[in-house]
């Protein structure tokens, strides 16, 4: 090999692997944004629960909440996460539990109907029909 083609295959070698690595960065920034709606997805269903129970819809999140009544049998949960939220001394905290909310009917007709919401216990997926259950057969009276 000539010393002109020799004192240049370095720089060229160089020149490729560089060129390979952007190649390799932009296939993965492609694949990033490619994937990042199916990601938001499943963060999302991992976190939210929709269900009917009895002809009621059954909506849950999982997060952490702060009871904010203050009355002894009366529940009023908040995000303990949400801005302005400020926790009452001696409050109840349930960490990784789903809140749900229990409706009925249209938002759009005369028959909705909301009732208030609970907390389960614990993060199990299962508890969130039982509780469910419990909530319509209060207010259902």
């Amino acid at each position: 090999m000539p010393k002109r083609q020799e004192a240049v295959a370095p720089d060229i070698i160089k020149g490729l692997e560089d060129g390979l690595a952007s190649l390799r960065w932009k296939q993965a920034e492609a694949r990033e944004r490619r994937d990042a709606p199916r990601r938001e997805a499943e963060r999302r269903a991992a976190r939210e629960h929709h269900a009917v129970v009895d002809g009621f819809t059954v909506f849950g999140t999982l997060g952490d909440w702060t009871d904010l009544s203050d009355h002894p049998d009366e529940r009023r949960w908040a995000d303990m996460f949400m801005p302005g939220t400020e926790p009452r001394e001696q409050a109840e905290l349930r960490r990784n539990v789903w809140r749900i909310y229990v409706s009925k009917g249209s938002a759009a007709s005369d028959d909705f109907t909301v009732f208030p919401g609970d907390c389960t216990e614990t993060a199990d997926r299962g508890e969130i029909e039982h509780l469910a259950r419990r909530i319509i057969a209060k207010y259902q009276k």
